[in-house]
């Protein structure tokens, strides 16, 4: 049960991580890429 938490709560961790990843880079290449997405 405690291992499951733990499993559960990285992989939280981990998309978080992804979208704000996702969303700088998106940032960086400007309104054109966001238009598109």
């Amino acid at each position: 049960m405690k291992k499951r938490k733990v499993m559960l709560g990285n992989a939280i961790i981990i998309r978080k991580w992804n979208l704000s990843s996702i969303f700088k880079a998106i940032r960086k290449q400007g309104p054109i890429s966001r238009i598109e997405l």
